[in-house]
């Protein structure tokens, strides 16, 4: 990938192609530490026993602006490539999971420290993410696309699993073994992966000029035989950025992505402020759905329409948090399995429209809309921390949900109804088209 980005040429598996699948699917499981703080927030809000809601929001919302403003990662993973990448990755999750792990044991309280070394992790976990994504899909033949990208997500989700499953099982309440752990399996995966993958893609087979397709002639010899170059060349990233099809990508990502964050954040004190018995079970659901939602929808989506289920993203998460609204958070089972679902359907599409929409400019297209998730998430989870610390009495730890956290679904809803009703209109027109295109054909 050094210095250029193309899709794979390959027609078959070979066993350095499984080799570097295989790998870069065990760095994807390694590198999701960050998705335990749902199980690790209310041990840490012990642990550091100056902390409050308002500062555990804080060190989540330093980790979500590093997991999602990452478009100059997106660039400097097309670029570069590997290894340099994994390398970047490696480093980033070292300051990250062991600067955690210093402030854990020496009890350093200072939530702009904790969330700069939490900020750090989330960087290198998305770098490694970028460059697994593409290098997964780059190793395998193009007809296994879409069956590549829902394993590359389903190995995230069960990365998350994981993580919680071996904090709750395994750490708790012991955070700093947990945070140091996180850091030896991310830089070790990722030191791996810059070893075993290749800095350069493959190199096709030769073929004679009169052998060529057009779409395999390079731009001199095409402007020679005056032919036209391919719509993906024409188009610009600009350009791809202000259509129609990239603003339902963005808007997409503003209300699943955020809205899984908010789930994330926010699950450990759902469940308290519900007075939930069983957290844990929660939390399993929740990260179970996104894990297979994220292995079928790729399969799922390669049989046609894949407009409406990226749009069913969008309408799932909503609901999701209509059933925590209107059923005072007392169906919260119900509601956490369906935003799972959600937002592990939709972190397998996003890079697949992407790689739609441009495989070349794919990395900064993925990493842009994933800015769209961060601005939500910031306002939903800075505003329900706000209200939350605000309603609850100085003598209690946690309020009531109704009183405490119904305002926030109710403002959630406003902000992402007027999407959901927009992606109801691109997903119409999407499929017109389409229609149109075949009849034509």
């Amino acid at each position: 990938m050094a210095g250029e980005s193309v899709q794979s040429s390959q027609t078959s598996f070979t066993f350095h192609n499984v080799l570097v699948v295989v790998v870069n699917l065990l760095a994807i499981i390694s590198i999701c530490f960050s998705y335990s703080f749902s199980a690790f927030k209310l041990p840490l809000k012990k642990h550091m026993s100056g902390w409050n809601e308002a500062d555990l929001n804080f060190v989540y919302q330093a980790a979500a602006i590093g997991q999602n403003t990452v478009v100059h990662l997106g660039m400097f993973c097309d670029r570069f490539g590997s290894p340099s990448g994994y390398l970047i990755s490696a480093l980033l999750k070292a300051v990250g999971c062991f600067g955690m792990y210093y402030c854990a044991v020496t009890h350093i309280e200072n939530v702009w420290l904790f969330g700069a070394f939490f900020l750090m992790d989330t960087q290198g976990m998305s770098s490694g993410l970028i460059m697994g994504l593409k290098e997964v899909q780059r190793a395998s033949p193009g007809k296994f696309g879409g069956i590549m990208a829902s394993l590359s997500k389903a190995a995230f989700g069960f990365g998350a699993v994981v993580h919680v499953s071996l904090f709750d099982y395994v750490y708790t309440p012991d955070v700093e073994k947990h945070f140091l752990c996180a850091g030896i399996l991310g830089v070790s995966t990722m030191l791996l992966c810059a070893m075993i993958v290749p800095s350069k893609p493959p190199e096709a087979p030769s073929k004679k000029v009169d052998d060529a397709t057009p779409q395999e002639y390079n731009k001199e010899e095409k402007k020679a035989l005056k032919l036209k170059p391919s719509p993906a060349e024409e188009t610009g990233v600009m350009e791809i950025i202000c259509s129609k099809a990239y603003l339902a990508c963005f808007l997409g990502m503003f209300v699943t992505w955020g809205g899984g964050m908010v789930w994330t954040a926010n699950l450990a004190s759902f469940s308290a402020a519900a007075g939930m018995s069983n957290p844990k079970q929660i939390r399993s659901y929740f990260y179970t759905a996104k894990t297979l939602s994220s292995l079928f929808i790729g399969p799922i989506s390669d049989l046609g329409g894949r407009e409406f289920w990226y749009s069913m993203t969008v309408w799932s998460m909503c609901l999701s948090i209509g059933i925590m609204y209107y059923t005072n958070s007392q169906s919260m089972l119900l509601a956490a399995t369906v935003a799972g679902l959600s937002w592990g359907s939709i972190a397998t599409l996003i890079p697949i429209m992407s790689k739609k929409l441009s495989f070349k400019n794919m990395g900064t297209l993925y990493s842009l809309a994933k800015f769209a998730g961060l601005l939500s998430s910031i306002g939903w989870n800075y505003y329900a921390a706000q209200t939350s610390q605000a309603l609850t009495k100085p003598d209690e730890k946690n309020c009531s949900m109704v009183t405490c956290y119904n305002d926030s679904f109710w403002i959630i809803l406003l902000t992402t109804m007027p999407v959901a009703l927009f992606m109801v209109y691109w997903t119409a027109d999407s499929l017109l088209v389409a229609n149109k295109k075949t009849k034509k054909d």
